[in-house]
């Protein structure tokens, strides 16, 4: 009985430990998907597993991303022929459903020859550490008892384990919405906004405006930032609720293209440190993700009180 309880609490552990490790990675983090960036280094050191999710932004008609079957199509930039087809949303979501090797690129015209083609490795889901095993009983009366001792220690810490999991994937990262209450705004001090807050890579920030009044660009580099030089008009976020993941550590820097409204103060540059925790979703946000979180939570500990009564 304590055997085939255990294995329930394994199983139930197994399943929801595993969906919360489930990692999202924002192709090009804030740059996103286009020509003349270097998606190997990007993906350089990074731990793809089966269950994360790719996911490819930019502007639609611009690109467009096409999974290709082999190394050769890759380093030729051969797009797949009929019945293949190109994902065009310019949020394209892509889950790594097997392991292995995974090749990716853009079919607009000499895109994929200028760099914008991605080839990762993916690697099996991560087990659960061994410890998370029950071990075998004996058939003799006391030794079921020391045993029964020993599975109540093992399912405090199964408890603790699966919390730790699920709480460290969501409460590390923050949301900041920047300038607060006053939002994106021309004649604001963003940098005495910004003085004294801990940016960390997995953090999202989030910039409210009314559509058409203002924009968001991200700039490469300080003297750009500067001179409130900004980038083609195709990078620009103009959606009024703009959220953005820092997805690497070091300087950021965020101006606004309308009119003169960067020169009066209309722009951000921040210091990103290395990250607490694992990256959350840019669509569902930090508090969604805390809420369905906490869901899973309290669904776990009523399992886990229901089958060890």
């Amino acid at each position: 009985m304590v055997s085939s309880r255990v294995l329930v609490v394994f199983s139930i552990v197994a399943a929801i430990v595993s969906t919360t490790l489930a990692k999202e990675f924002i192709v090009g983090d804030e740059v996103g998907w286009i020509k003349g960036y270097n998606y190997n280094t990007w993906a350089k050191n990074k731990d793809f597993r089966v269950g994360d999710t790719l996911v490819f932004k930019y502007l639609a008609g611009s690109h467009n991303v096409w999974k290709v079957n082999g190394s050769t199509e890759f380093k030729d930039c051969k797009t797949p022929p009929p019945p293949n087809k190109a994902l065009t949303t310019g949020n394209d979501i892509i889950t790594l459903a097997t392991s292995g090797v995974k090749w990716y690129i853009c079919g607009f015209p000499e895109h994929c020859e200028y760099g914008q083609k991605l080839a990762i490795f993916v690697r099996p889901q991560a087990a659960l550490p061994p410890s998370y095993m029950a071990p075998a009983l004996a058939p003799t009366q006391e030794s079921e008892t020391l045993e029964q001792e020993s599975m109540a220690s093992s399912r405090v810490l199964l408890i603790f384990s699966l919390v730790a999991a699920l709480v460290s994937t969501t409460t590390l990262a923050k949301e900041f919405t920047v300038g607060d209450e006053a939002g994106w705004t021309n004649g604001f001090d963003y940098q005495k906004w910004a003085q004294g807050k801990d940016f960390m890579v997995g953090d999202t920030l989030v910039f409210n405006y009314a559509v058409g009044d203002h924009n968001v660009f991200k700039v490469v580099n300080g003297t750009l930032f500067q001179n409130c030089v900004k980038p083609p008009a195709n990078e620009a976020l103009t959606t009024g609720k703009d959220q953005i993941v820092l997805g690497s550590p070091g300087k950021k820097w965020y101006i606004c293209g309308v009119e003169k409204h960067c020169a009066e103060g209309q722009k951000l540059a921040i210091e990103v440190m290395g990250s607490m925790g694992p990256a959350p979703s840019p669509n569902s946000g930090v508090k969604a993700s805390i809420s369905k979180l906490s869901m899973m939570i309290i669904f776990a500990m009523v399992s886990l009180v229901m089958i060890m009564v």
